[in-house]
């Protein structure tokens, strides 16, 4: 299926990532997984990351992530003035 959708990218399930059992199975799937994404020119995104060590441990083999650790489900409005708050703090232009 890999081969005949228009796929972008990977995820890699909260599963692998998250809970008491994230130990060396887990951490050789992430990595099974990341190297079938480069092999098929993907990105890989990894979900349910809720620490500062999982974050570390998924910039190994992920360039993006979604969970907790980055932010808190929030409506888009609060997102907004989050966002350019941030961006105006770091003196960045946004296009």
């Amino acid at each position: 299926m890999l081969k005949d959708f228009p796929v972008t990218r990977l995820k890699i399930d909260r599963s692998f990532v998250s809970g008491e059992d994230a130990g060396n199975q887990n951490r050789l799937i992430v990595e099974a997984i990341a190297q079938l994404a480069t092999g098929l020119n993907l990105d890989v995104i990894a979900e349910g990351i809720e620490t500062s060590f999982q974050a570390d441990l998924m910039r190994l083999y992920c360039g993006e992530g979604q969970g907790y650790f980055f932010g808190r489900p929030m409506p888009a409005c609060t997102f907004e003035k989050t966002f350019l708050q941030t961006v105006a703090t770091n003196g960045r232009e946004v296009a």
